[in-house]
């Protein structure tokens, strides 16, 4: 245990000395205009710094019933014994209600270190969820494996190595599908919209290139969409990848990958050390550059629940993936591979086959998905595929803007509305 911490250490502090040193041949555009030290920095800070420990997860019911709505909170099983909590906001009875006893279903989809909180962290009139309830639908709120509300299983404990075994693969193959049936079964009806963010949108777009789930889809509605990402920006994913750090983490630990907000706590002092560090913690929270979309003052409830825990494999499967250029299966070396799939080198993973109706949202000032891959991304999707720019948008402007209620939630609703109207027609 003391060799693996002190290894650990040696690891961090690699990391931040490349950091360091990269940003010196890197020509980042400063997220706080030149001034890491803005007032707008120090509010990320000082959120961070009011958020203990204790504090961490179970916030999601308490956001909805503090936004005059009435929640129920659902336990789902999937097929290889995972228990995770997904949470339901049942269509507002000032509607007239259609079959199924809503105009629809809708299940959104949550992203990498995420969870379902980030769906309800914004103010009550800029929150997805409560608009889609208000206009109507059954709106649920998905989780995955490992974070917050995955931690059950029905024979192993999340202190098992076994139990983080997975990477967002199986998020798209056990867990989507769990989720969507149980959402179906519970509501009664027949298909629902899945509306993804970032991981959410690539476990949408994949689990959808199985005719069993896309028979159930009416329609995908990826935002930020994370499949190709060869061409992020965010250094410490460039450094996760091309060091190879990633790769000795998960050898000195095949379990939980975990943040808290306690390390942003110390970020002050690294600041005056590395900027560009600073930067990259901007980018990973705000989806960069500028943070000037972003409701500062909400951090604090932010930090409650984000950054989730994942898997250590699911961390180094990104690696991978940013390293290689390719959007495929987990490489576990030749004879892993050989083991594991009979092929020297890890499967593609294909999302060309769905048929499910698509439309892809993306912004131009996305450094995490970067607008670069999203063309090759579309070019494996339908040619009926959707295609929408926001070219003041971040990453986390899709979940976090302050104007995503004016600017980008009611094309959403829109685009739901439409599609569950032609499904509607198809039934009569």
């Amino acid at each position: 245990v003391l060799f693996r911490s002190v290894v650990r250490c040696v690891l961090f502090v690699l990391t931040l000395f490349v950091t360091h040193t990269w940003s010196s041949a890197t020509d980042y555009t400063s997220l706080t205009n030149g001034d890491l030290f803005s007032d707008e920095f120090q509010l990320l800070v000082d959120a961070a710094s009011q958020v203990s420990e204790d504090e961490f997860g179970g916030h999601v019911m308490s956001e909805i019933i503090d936004a005059g709505l009435k929640p129920e909170e659902h336990q789902v099983t999937t097929s290889d014994g995972y228990i995770l909590t997904v949470f339901r906001i049942p269509a507002q009875p000032h509607h007239s209600l259609r079959a199924h006893g809503a105009k629809g279903v809708v299940l959104l989809q949550h992203g990498l270190v995420d969870s379902a909180y980030t769906w309800v962290m914004n103010n009550a009139t800029g929150c997805l969820p409560y608009m889609l309830a208000n206009a109507g639908y059954d709106v649920w709120l998905g989780n995955i494996r490992g974070n917050q509300y995955g931690r059950g299983h029905t024979t192993l404990k999340d202190t098992d190595t076994e139990f983080w075994d997975f990477t967002f693969v199986e998020h798209a193959y056990k867990d989507l599908p769990a989720i969507i049936d149980y959402a179906l079964k519970v509501s009664g009806a027949k298909t629902l919209t899945v509306v993804g963010h970032s991981q959410g949108s690539a476990m949408a777009l994949l689990a959808a290139s199985n005719t069993t789930v896309s028979a159930k889809l009416n329609q995908i509605v990826a935002l930020a969409p994370a499949v190709f990402i060869d061409h992020s920006q965010v250094t410490i994913l460039h450094l996760l990848a091309k060091l190879r750090i990633a790769d000795l983490l998960a050898w000195f630990n095949k379990g939980e990958f975990k943040l808290s907000a306690s390390i942003l706590k110390k970020l002050p002092g690294l600041c005056e050390w590395s900027p560009s560090l600073c930067e990259n913690v901007m980018c990973a929270v705000s989806g960069c550059p500028p943070a000037n979309n972003l409701q500062l003052d909400r951090f604090v409830k932010l930090f409650r629940e984000y950054p989730a825990p994942t898997s250590i494999k699911n961390i180094l499967l990104w690696s991978q993936m940013n390293r290689a250029g390719t959007f495929r299966q987990f490489d576990y070396g030749k004879e892993g591979n050989l083991a594991n799939y009979g092929t020297l080198t890890p499967p593609e993973l294909d999302i060309s086959h769905s048929n499910v109706p698509t439309v892809v949202f993306n912004g131009l000032l996305d450094r995490l998905a970067d607008a670069q891959d999203v063309p090759r991304m579309l070019a494996l999707l339908s040619p009926h595929t959707v295609h929408v720019e926001m070219p003041s948008y971040g990453h986390g402007d899709f979940v976090w803007g302050a104007d995503a209620h004016v600017q980008l939630y009611p094309a959403v609703l829109d685009i739901i509305n439409k599609a569950t109207q032609a499904k509607a027609r198809l039934r009569i």
